[in-house]
C-alpha cells in the first residue's frame, strides 16, 4: 500500500511536468503594426496546453504603434510577454540580437521561432515540437511557409510559387540527409543545442540568422529535420512592391552563397541559366528550347509534389509563367546583388 507521503510526492511530480514550460515562442518585432495582429491572433489559437508555453515577443525599437498594439492584445493573456530590446548582445544586430536576447529569457525546452507577418496553423507548435522526435539529436526542425495570395496579383502568385519551390529544394535536400538551410520565420531549435553553439551573440554576423543558427548547431554534431505538411504551414505576407521583393532575394541571396561549395555551383548554374540559355537558343534554337522543358519539367515536378504536400494547388496553374519569371528574374537578382547598394530591411541598412 503507498505511503500518504509517497501519494502525494508522486501527484507533486505529476503536477510539476504539467506546469514545465516545454516551448518559448520567440517573435522579433520591428514597425509591424499592419501584421502583428494576425500573427497574435494565431498564436494565441495553438492547440497547446497554455501552462506548457510561452510567446516572448522582442520589440526592437519599433517606431509605429506596434507597441500599443501588441500591449492591448496581451494584457489577459498571462502567455505573452513583451520584452523591449536596448543594445547589441556580443555580434548579434537586427533580427538575429532579438533572438539571442530573447533566449536568455526562454524558459522552454524548445525555442519555437516566426516572424511578425507570419500566421501559423492552431497545430504548429505541437507539430514542430513533434519534430524533434522523429530520430535522434535532432537540433532544428524547419517548417513550410508559403506567401499569401488570393491568385488575383500576378506578382503575388509567383512569388508564392517561388517559396514553393526553393523549401521544396530544401526538403528534397533534407530528404537525402544534405543540410542547406532553415527558414528563420517557420523553424525550432532545440534549447540544449543554442546554447551548446554558443547562441548568437557568439556567432559570425549573419544578415541571414537562420542560416547561422542551423551552420553553428550542425557544427555541433547535431541533426536536423525538414516538415511538409499544413500542420505547420506558415503563411506570410508577400512583398509590397517590386523593390522590396528584390531587396529580399539579395538578403537571401547574401546567406545562399555562403552555403558549402557543392550546392552553392548548382544553386548559380540554375540562377543564371539565362546565360548559359541565351548562347544555346542562338547556336540551335531546337536544343536550347530542349534544355528549358527540361528544366520546366524538373521544377514543375518539384513544385506539385510539394503543392499537394501543403495542400496548395491553386497555385500550379502558374507553372509556364513562373519558369519564365525566374529565367529572367533570377539573374537580374544576381546582378542587384553585385550593385554596391546595402540590403534594407525593417528600415536598416546592412
Amino acid at each position: 500500500m503507498v505511503g500518504a507521503g509517497k501519494l502525494k510526492n508522486c501527484f507533486q511530480t505529476i503536477n510539476d511536468n504539467f506546469k514545465k514550460l516545454k516551448i518559448s515562442i520567440l517573435l522579433a518585432v520591428r514597425n509591424e503594426e499592419h501584421t502583428i495582429l494576425r500573427c497574435l491572433e494565431a498564436l494565441e489559437k495553438q492547440d497547446y496546453p497554455i501552462h506548457q508555453m510561452e510567446i516572448l515577443i522582442g520589440n526592437d525599437q519599433s517606431d509605429d504603434r506596434s507597441k500599443e498594439i501588441i500591449l492591448s492584445f496581451i494584457k489577459d493573456k498571462t502567455q505573452f510577454q513583451l520584452i523591449d530590446i536596448h543594445g547589441n548582445m556580443g555580434t548579434a544586430k537586427g533580427k538575429g540580437n532579438v533572438i539571442a536576447h530573447l533566449a536568455h529569457e526562454a524558459r522552454g525546452d524548445f525555442f519555437l521561432i516566426t516572424d511578425a507577418d507570419v500566421a501559423v496553423p492552431p497545430s504548429w507548435a505541437r507539430e514542430m515540437e513533434n519534430g524533434f522526435y522523429r530520430k535522434e539529436k535532432v537540433g532544428v526542425v524547419t517548417g513550410f511557409t508559403i506567401v499569401q495570395t488570393d491568385l488575383k496579383k500576378i506578382i503575388h502568385a509567383l512569388d508564392c510559387v517561388d517559396w514553393i519551390h526553393n523549401i521544396g529544394l530544401m526538403n528534397v535536400a533534407s530528404m537525402l540527409q544534405i543540410p542547406t538551410n532553415s527558414m528563420g520565420n517557420n523553424m525550432a531549435v532545440s534549447k540544449l543545442a543554442y546554447w551548446e553553439m554558443g547562441g548568437l551573440e557568439n556567432q559570425p554576423f549573419m544578415i541571414t540568422e537562420d542560416l547561422a543558427m542551423f551552420g553553428a548547431i550542425l557544427r555541433k554534431g547535431w541533426g536536423f529535420v525538414h516538415l511538409h505538411s499544413p500542420a505547420i504551414l506558415g503563411v506570410t505576407k508577400p512583398q509590397e512592391n517590386f523593390g522590396e521583393l528584390i531587396h529580399q532575394r539579395k538578403r537571401w541571396l547574401n546567406g545562399a552563397l555562403k552555403i558549402p561549395i557543392y550546392l552553392t555551383i548548382p544553386l548559380l548554374i540554375n540562377g543564371l541559366f539565362l546565360f548559359f540559355l541565351l548562347p544555346l537558343l542562338w547556336w540551335d534554337w531546337q536544343i536550347g528550347l530542349g534544355v528549358w522543358g527540361l528544366r520546366f519539367a524538373f521544377h514543375s515536378l518539384n513544385i506539385t509534389y510539394f503543392a499537394l504536400k501543403i495542400k496548395q494547388l491553386g497555385v500550379l496553374k502558374f507553372l509556364p509563367l513562373y519558369e519564365i519569371f525566374i529565367t529572367f528574374f533570377n539573374p537580374l537578382v544576381f546582378i542587384f546583388y553585385l550593385l554596391p547598394i546595402k540590403m534594407m530591411w525593417k528600415k536598416r541598412e546592412y
